[in-house]
């Protein structure tokens, strides 16, 4: 149970909150070159972009999708990027986690965002992005 009135004013919308980096954008990103480059595929609508497209009569959609930054600075800032009338978020991070060597960090920030979405009344996903060609 909550302590706080999760009621949101009179005609006003829920928030949709997202969270993920380039694949959550769209960018489809499927393997590295031998230069260390990234090579891409087809360009794929994110689970986040098609709740978002269902959800748009009733949520604002927030997008804190940041490509190639992690979830480090949000789950630091979390309380920022997860406003209180947040009703529902996303978080695809996980094809992002290991590149920076910080896995107990950049899990300790999704966990951040977890707490923050729960503290705000919010559902929570954590959805793996499965890039493909």
């Amino acid at each position: 149970p909550s302590c706080q009135s999760l009621d949101l004013p009179p005609k006003s919308k829920a928030v949709f909150s997202v969270f993920g980096g380039s694949n959550t954008q769209g960018a489809n990103a499927v393997s590295l070159n031998a230069r260390g480059g990234t090579n891409y595929g087809r360009a794929n609508p994110s689970f986040a972009r098609l709740l978002a497209d269902r959800l748009r009569d009733t949520h604002i959609a927030k997008w804190n999708a940041d490509g190639g930054s992690g979830p480090l600075l949000a789950g630091t800032c979390a309380s920022l990027f997860i406003p209180p009338d947040t009703r529902l978020g996303t978080i695809e991070y996980l094809p992002n986690l290991g590149y920076i060597h910080e896995d107990q960090a950049e899990v300790g920030s999704i966990k951040a965002m977890l707490h923050m979405l729960h503290a705000r009344g919010a559902f929570a996903f954590v959805v793996n992005i499965v890039s493909g060609r």
